[in-house]
C-alpha cells in the first residue's frame, strides 16, 4: 500500500500533462463528461525508489498511469522469493484490475526510481467502460497483448537459457530502444537464471557481435540477429504518452 513517506507530494494535473494525456491510446477514450469526473479525482503522485506502490492481494481500487521513473511489477513464492515480473515504463497502466467478487492486485509494484504516477479510481474506469465502446476495444486490445505475453512467457521457463535471454532482451529492446538501460543482473531475474549465467549468455552474444556491453547498459547491435535467437510471437511496440525519462 501507497505510505505518505513514500510520497514527496500529491498533486492536481497541471492543464500541460492533462493536454498529453489525452493522447494516450486507452484514456484518450474517455467521453468528455466522464474525462473531467476522472481529471477532478485523480492526482499526481511522487514515488520515492524502492518504494511500494501497491502489494499482491491488496483489494484493487485504484489505477495507475506512470508519467516519470520506472517501475517493477514482483511476486513472492512461498519460500519468499522474489520473482521480477515485468518492467514498466513512462506511458503504461498497470494496476488496471476489475472482475467480480473483491478484485485483488497480482502483483507488487515498486519504483525502481523516483517515479511520478497518475493515480486513479478505477471505479471511474468502470462507470466509463459501461456504453462505451470505443473504450472497452481499447481496454480489450491492451488486456488481450499482455495475455498473449504472459502465456509465452510461460512458455518461455522451458526454453534453453540462450533462447530465454534473447527474448528478454528483444522485449527490453521493444521497451527501451537500442540502448537498454538495465543491469546483467536485472536481465537474469527476467530470464529465470542467475547472473554468472546471464552474464556468460551476453557475453556470448557480443562475440557475435549482437550484443555491446559497458557498466549498467546493453546495446543492441542486430534486433534482427537478437530477434533470430528468440521465442518471440508477438511483439509489442511500446506507444505510451510519453517517452522513457520524459518530464
Amino acid at each position: 500500500m501507497t505510505t505518505k513517506k513514500n510520497i514527496n507530494r500529491k498533486s492536481r494535473i497541471p492543464d500541460a500533462l492533462e493536454e498529453r494525456l489525452r493522447q494516450h491510446p486507452v484514456l484518450s477514450q474517455f467521453r468528455q463528461i466522464n474525462w473531467k469526473h476522472l481529471v477532478a479525482h485523480s492526482g499526481l503522485r511522487e514515488i520515492l525508489p524502492a518504494a511500494a506502490i501497491c502489494r499482491e492481494g491488496q483489494p484493487a481500487q485504484h489505477g495507475w498511469l506512470i508519467v516519470k521513473g520506472e517501475v517493477k511489477l514482483v511476486r513472492h513464492t512461498t519460500k519468499g522469493q522474489v520473482l521480477l515480473v515485468d518492467i514498466l515504463l513512462p506511458g503504461e497502466l498497470f494496476g488496471v484490475v476489475f472482475y467480480r467478487d473483491q478484485p485483488v492486485q497480482p502483483a507488487t509494484a515498486v519504483a525502481v526510481k523516483a517515479t511520478r504516477l497518475l493515480a486513479f479510481p478505477l471505479s471511474i474506469l468502470l462507470d466509463e467502460l459501461d456504453g462505451n465502446p470505443t473504450l472497452q476495444t481499447a481496454l480489450l486490445q491492451d488486456t488481450c497483448l499482455k495475455l498473449c505475453q504472459s502465456v509465452a512467457m510461460r512458455g518461455l521457463a522451458l526454453e534453453e537459457l540462450p533462447v530465454r535471454v534473447a527474448t528478454i532482451l528483444c522485449r527490453l529492446h521493444e521497451k527501451f530502444g537500442r540502448i537498454i538501460p538495465e543491469t546483467r543482473a536485472t536481465l537474469a531475474e527476467l530470464a529465470g537464471t542467475t547472473t554468472e549465467s546471464a552474464i556468460r549468455a551476453t557475453r556470448e552474444l557480443e562475440e557475435q557481435g549482437v550484443l555491446r556491453l559497458g557498466r549498467g547498459v546493453i546495446e543492441v547491435l542486430s534486433l534482427h540477429q537478437l530477434h533470430a535467437r528468440s521465442a518471440l510471437v508477438v511483439s509489442h511496440v511500446h506507444s505510451g504518452v510519453m517517452t522513457h525519462g520524459q518530464e
